[in-house]
Parts: C-alpha cells; structure tokens; sequence
C-alpha cells in the first residue's frame, strides 16, 4: 500500500526487509513478492540499476507452471511491465517496447483482464516516453475500457490522463492544458501517490507550449517539493528540464542553464540514459543558442553516440538534428 500511495522511503525500508525475509528461507513465492516489491520500489526511486537485476531475478525465477496463484501472477506480470520501463530509462527505448509488447501478448494469452490492462498501461506509457502519441491512443482505450469493467480505478485514471496528453499533443483537442489539468485532477482524487510527477510533467510541457511559463514553473515546483518528501525520483531531471524550458521562454536563459546542468546531473548519477540525452540536448540547444557550438557538440556527441537502438524515437531524432546543425 505504501507503493501505491507514493510513500517510497517507507515502501522501501518494508520491500527490503521483506527480501531479507525471503532470503534466509526458502520460500519461493516469497522470494518472488519480494523482489517484485523491491524492484518497483528501486524503479520509482529511480534506482535504476538495483531495480534492473531484481527484475532479471525474477526472469530467472518465473515458471508458468508453478506461479499460478494470482497474487504470484499479478505480481510477476506487474514487476515485468516495470522491467520495460526501466530498460526506456536506461538508454534501451526499443528493449522497452519490445518488452511490453511480449508482456501485453502474454496477459492477453491468460485472458485475464486485470493483467491485460495493466499490460496496456505500460505499453502506453513507454510510447509515450518514445514519442509516439497517436501509437498509444487506442491502447489507452483499450486499458480504460478494460479497467472501467472490472473497476480498477489505478488504470483507468492514468491511462485517461496519458490519453489526454497524447490528443493535446496531436491537436485533437481544443483548450489541451486546460484538458490535461482536469484529467490530472481526476488522477489525483484518486489519491495514487505514485507516477504523479510523470503527468504534471506532461501537463507543464502544454503550459509551455502555450506561452504559459508561470503556471508550469508553479507546478513543477510543487512537484519536487513533492518528490523530496516521497522519495520518487524517476522523473526528476525531467521536470527539471521542463522548469528550464518554462524559465527560457520566460526569458531567464541563465536560471534555464542552471536547471539543464542539474537534470543532467541528477540523469547521470541515476544511471538513467534517455533522461541524460534530453537533459544533454537541451544545454546543448541553448549553448548553441548563445555560439557556444564547439561546447555543445563536444556535450551532446558522447551521450548520443553512446546509443545504439531507438533511433527512430523522438528524443534520439531531436539530438540527432541538433548535432547536424553542430557539425
């Protein structure tokens, strides 16, 4: 419940003494629940590379012959769907959405609905960090209209609000922050502590598109008041690059630099790639900006060089035509 409610600090001291549990015996499901837990707890707290080897253990573990309890499926399925997620944080966005895909055919194969839409959620929330919203749209769809019917309300509201996203970004909505800000309320009545952050962060990014830098600075703020207390890092450098977009369009290009150096910081400290790219490719869009080229080419270069997949997504096109414009 602590997960759930974005309680990190004290999900994780339970998950590991949990695994601690689970370690001195040889209780297989037990083992099996606690690297579930542990492994989501260390994603959300964007502890990246700890989270990863507890979901590849749970690879290791799986037997479709022995897990057949729900709860031991639920888990298994749910820990799977965040083995996708944080390969996209990892530098590996096309390691990800395969990964989803076999999740979501999988749930699909057990005809179980609870699994299926969360299969969904996840395949629509690595879409969306590849930037393909009108990919994720109707399996956002599928999984509200999955999760209405069995009442997972968990679903339901974060698909709709990554729904919203998606058709504000596409322009298939009229007023879209005003849209993505009810959608968000909506989530948050729902008292889901966790992915919070990810959807303010999408909700500031239509504030700047629509030249309203105040309100997403405002929220963005809130928000990372919200995570130092959490403990739900995962989607911090984003929002701070997010506040340096609202700051340079407000005109403070040098409080914008300042945000840009930090979200890289805080990327690279977590292990988290495809964070540190878009943190590296907006200082270097702004080094540029200010004839700083050789500075930002010799940045942003080594981060895009180091990837080698996912180059027809959003953020790797990005750096790859910044870098043209560098040569």
């Amino acid at each position: 419940m602590h997960l759930w409610r974005g309680d990190l600090k004290q999900a994780l001291e339970e998950a590991q003494g949990l695994m601690d549990i689970a370690s001195s015996g040889a209780d297989r499901n037990q083992a099996v629940i606690a690297h579930s837990i542990l492994g989501q707890a260390l994603w959300h707290t964007a502890q990246n590379v700890r989270a990863r080897e507890h979901f590849d253990r749970l690879e290791e573990i799986y037997d479709p012959q022995i897990d057949l309890r729900q709860r031991i499926t639920f888990g298994l399925f749910h820990t799977r769907d965040h083995a996708a997620l944080v390969r996209f944080c990892m530098g590996l966005p096309d390691q990800a959405l395969a990964y989803a895909e076999r999740v979501l055919a999988l749930a699909r194969s057990t005809e179980d609905r609870t699994l299926i839409q969360l299969g969904y959620f996840h395949l629509v929330a690595v879409h969306a960090w590849r930037g393909e919203a009108e990919i994720l749209i109707p399996f956002a769809k599928a999984g509200i209209e999955i999760s209405k019917e069995i009442d997972n309300l968990f679903v339901a509201g974060a698909a709709d609000v990554m729904k919203t996203w998606a058709e504000a970004t596409l322009g298939g909505i009229s007023g879209d922050a005003a849209r993505m800000a009810e959608a968000l309320e909506r989530w948050e009545a729902l008292e889901f502590g966790v992915w919070t952050p990810a959807f303010v962060g999408r909700l500031a990014e239509l504030h700047v598109l629509e030249g309203h830098a105040d309100d997403a600075i405002g929220l963005v703020d809130n928000t990372l008041v919200r995570i130092a207390e959490s403990g739900e890092r995962q989607f911090e450098s984003p929002l701070l690059g997010i506040r340096g977009d609202a700051l340079l369009a407000g005109g403070s290009a040098g409080n914008a630099e300042d945000c840009y150096r930090h979200a890289l910081e805080i990327a690279r400290g977590q292990s988290a790639k495809s964070w540190e790219l878009r943190a590296a490719t907006r200082l270097a869009r702004l080094w540029h900006s200010q004839g700083k080229t050789p500075e930002a080419r010799d940045l942003l270069a080594p981060i895009y060089g180091w990837f080698t997949e996912g180059f027809d997504t959003a953020d790797l096109k990005d750096a790859k035509t910044l870098l043209d414009k560098l040569a």
